[in-house]
């Protein structure tokens, strides 16, 4: 055999040998990290207050809107609004022409003085002819005639007087001012405008408060009350929230929807909302002061489920978590299966094992399973 073949064979010779040590030697790692444990980071869990946000939306509408119309047939003699411009309660907004009413009350004022004139003569009259008639010196027919004038006079004051508070009350109409605070709607209408009865005249829109009705699933009907706070967001004002409270709760569930409807009064002291607006709502539905929260990094997710691992004497365990609200940080544990200071695997979590040793390697502690100390005694 040459010396390139022997040299050959020693090579190979070698190369197996060493492969065999080291085959030898990552047995003994694996022996020895199977018996101290897999190494683990953990995290506790802690008690924490937690709300259950409930987001829905819906539209802003205003809460006070009224469409004032004619009460009179007349024509407008003045505008005293523009359209859009904020106005008082009590801000007159249209004058009707009032001439002809003015002229009815006068007329009416002037006959019911002189009905009382002539009512002052027949009583006169009547209480002569009274005495006349007690002495037979006239006939009853006479007299019942003259009592029958008398309280003629007496309804027609009474008649007069009606119509003289009716014209009033249509004085009084001609001057169309608005009913409460807030927001003139466009202008329809002109000076010179014959309006009858009935006719629109101007709708006037109050902006605070406004109300927002949304709809919620039935489950949360028992958590839900009267003066329960919201807030609502609008996309004109960004992350701005506008607060406000729940004045109606609806007694009946829409079987389609499995909803009920739920309506809020929202404060909008500076007008920065409108009615028609979409707007998401935000209310707390449920409040637990202590509830159990575990890290988002320890919770393993399967198409089975969920399930983290606590370490109990140096040991993971297996534990099936049946979750409640989740955020990116934490997740909400609601079995009671875990409680706040139970040890949490986040990192190594897919390397443990049910009942397996584990050695947690925090920072500034080290923690073996007594297996591994055993074995590290010996």
């Amino acid at each position: 055999m040459s010396m390139i073949g022997k040299k050959m064979i020693w090579l190979i010779f070698v190369a197996l040998t060493a492969a065999f040590l080291a085959g030898c030697g990552g047995e003994e790692q694996k022996a020895e990290v199977k018996a101290r444990g897999v190494p683990v980071i953990t995290q506790p869990a802690t008690a924490r207050q937690v709300e259950d946000i409930l987001r829905q939306v819906g539209t802003l509408d205003s809460a006070m809107r009224s469409t004032m119309r004619a009460r009179v047939d007349s024509s407008v003699v003045h505008l005293s609004f523009q359209e859009g411009a904020r106005v008082k309660k009590g801000d007159v907004l249209v004058r009707l022409d009032d001439a002809k009413i003015l002229a009815a009350i006068d007329n009416l004022q002037a006959g019911i003085k002189q009905l009382g004139v002539k009512l002052a003569f027949q009583q006169k009259t009547l209480e002569r002819n009274r005495q006349l008639l007690k002495r037979s010196a006239i006939a009853q027919h006479q007299f019942d005639s003259l009592e029958s004038d008398f309280h003629q006079t007496e309804l027609a004051i009474t008649q007069a007087k009606a119509d003289l508070a009716r014209q009033r009350e249509m004085l009084a109409d001609t001057v169309i001012s608005a009913p409460f605070d807030g927001v003139v709607g466009a202008r329809t209408i002109a000076v010179g405008d014959y309006l009858k009865t009935g006719d629109k005249v101007v709708t006037v829109v109050g902006l605070d408060p406004l109300e927002v009705g949304f709809n919620v699933p039935e489950r949360y009907k028992p958590k839900l009350a009267l003066g329960h706070k919201v807030h609502v967001q609008v996309a004109a004002e960004g992350d701005r929230l506008f607060d406000g409270e729940i004045f109606f709760i609806a007694p009946i569930v829409d079987p389609a929807t499995r909803s009920f409807q739920v309506k809020a009064r929202v404060g909008n002291r500076d007008g920065r909302l409108n009615p028609g607006m979409f707007a998401n709502v935000r209310l707390v539905a449920d409040v637990r002061p202590q509830a159990v929260t575990i890290p988002w990094t320890a919770v393993i997710v399967t198409e089975e489920g969920s399930y983290a691992y606590v370490v109990e004497n140096g040991k993971a365990k297996k534990v099936v978590l049946n979750l409640g609200q989740v955020t990116h940080d934490w997740a909400e544990v609601l079995d009671g299966a875990i409680k706040p200071g139970d040890e949490l695997i986040v990192e190594g979590k897919f390397a443990a094992r049910d009942g397996a040793p584990v050695v947690i390697k925090n920072q500034g502690q080290e923690k073996t399973s007594p297996a591994g100390q055993a074995k590290q005694g010996a």
